[in-house]
């Protein structure tokens, strides 16, 4: 919505446009902005958007709306602590996961991209990824 309303209300240049939109939608993935009450904060993120006329002003407000959650004290405390984790399911991690398929990383101690392990369409007789464990139980028993 953010895009149609940036490309097709204000004017802005798809490029430009997708760029912003994709900033603004990792911010959101990574701090699980829309996992409570998603239509009052998406309600109220419109709002401020609504009276905007101008590109530049559109793509500043959602910058600023990004860097107002993601500061440097998110990046140093909140996200490390996010991840410090055993959940198998967060926010964070789902976005951690996107930036190594992003950057064509390799699994940990492996010729395998993590792409490949976290695809869903790759099915095998054991999961190739225990997201939950960093080592297999069996290394973890004492000698």
């Amino acid at each position: 919505m953010l895009y149609l309303v940036g490309i097709c209300d204000v004017g802005i240049d798809k490029s430009a446009m997708r760029q912003a939109v994709a900033e603004f939608f990792f911010m959101a993935a990574l701090t699980g902005r829309y996992t409570t009450s998603p239509e009052t904060r998406f309600e109220s993120d419109l709002a401020q958007i609504r009276s905007i006329k101008t590109g530049e002003d559109y793509l500043d407000r959602l910058r600023e709306m990004a860097a107002t959650v993601v500061t440097k004290d998110y990046w140093d405390i909140s996200l490390p602590n996010a991840l410090a984790t055993s959940a198998a399911r967060s926010p964070s991690l789902f976005a951690y996961q996107a930036a190594l398929i992003k950057l064509d990383a390799l699994a940990l101690y492996s010729p395998i991209k993590i792409a490949s392990l976290l695809d869903p369409a790759v099915i095998g007789t054991k999961s190739a990824l225990e997201q939950h464990h960093l080592f297999p139980r069996g290394y973890l028993r004492p000698c």
